[in-house]
């Protein structure tokens, strides 16, 4: 036995599903003008970085300004 039936899923059961769509913005410049068309009211948004970025010197004031960048993105195109 692979997996323990109660962590099995039933797929045709429709009365208890929900569709979830995870989207990567890789956070490319060219896909700025995109990012209305993904970020929504209903959506949940999960900022992941690297927080060594932060404690460097020489990389801390871009990485705090890219973070910025993508709350300030979020709040604009997806305001609670």
């Amino acid at each position: 036995e692979k997996y323990h039936p109660a962590l099995v899923l039933n797929a045709m059961d429709t009365v208890n599903t929900f569709t979830l769509s995870l989207w990567d913005f890789g956070g490319q410049e060219t896909f700025y003008t995109m990012h209305h068309i993904f970020l929504t009211r209903s959506g949940i948004y999960l900022l992941v970085f690297d927080t060594r970025e932060l404690l460097e010197t020489s990389k801390s004031l871009n990485a705090s300004n890219y973070i910025l960048f993508w709350l300030r993105s979020i709040k604009m195109h997806a305001p609670a």
